[in-house]
């Protein structure tokens, strides 16, 4: 009997926590854990940017003397740029919540990099056709991409608007 008692007391030890566990809880993550695509977009971004600027140096000297209003209209211009570029950044957060295909995410992300380092060369004034151009561009990509993503709008809402 003191064998049976021995077996019983173990199991009501290791039983009794688990009565505890809440069972209406979110099920456990999968035991695969995905890139955290998030910290890669915000960190990426934020260091290629600081990177492109770096590299770029300090604006080109300029055979013909560029007036002080043209360089604030030119900054100004990088920073609402970079306001379009960071509300991106958070659509793209807000995408990453939700399950990714990994090609998908990759482009995200490559392309935010992108549009992240033209944006740092840009404030600089460093060749200014191509860092508009790679901005411009990487915007277009980025638009088509969540276009195609069907994963870009949670499955209740409503793509196309309107009431009816």
């Amino acid at each position: 009997m003191a064998e049976g008692g021995a077996a019983t007391d173990l199991h009501s030890t290791v039983t009794t926590p688990l009565r505890a566990i809440d069972r209406t809880a979110a099920p456990p993550a999968p035991a695969e854990t995905p890139l955290p695509w998030s910290s890669l977009l915000v960190a990426g971004s934020v260091l290629a940017l600081l990177a492109a600027a770096a590299l770029a140096g300090a604006p080109p000297a300029r055979a013909v003397p560029a007036d002080a209003e043209l360089d604030r209209l030119l900054r100004a211009m990088a920073l609402l740029k970079g306001l379009c570029l960071a509300l991106a950044l958070a659509a793209l957060g807000w995408r990453f919540r939700r399950p990714v295909p990994t090609a998908v995410a990759a482009g995200y992300v490559g392309t935010a990099w992108a549009a992240a380092a033209a944006l740092g060369a840009m404030w600089q004034q460093a060749v200014p056709v191509v860092t508009a151009v790679v901005l411009h561009g990487a915007a277009v990509v980025l638009v088509v991409l969540a276009s195609r993503d069907s994963g870009f709008f949670p499955s209740g809402s409503n793509r196309k608007g309107g009431n009816g």
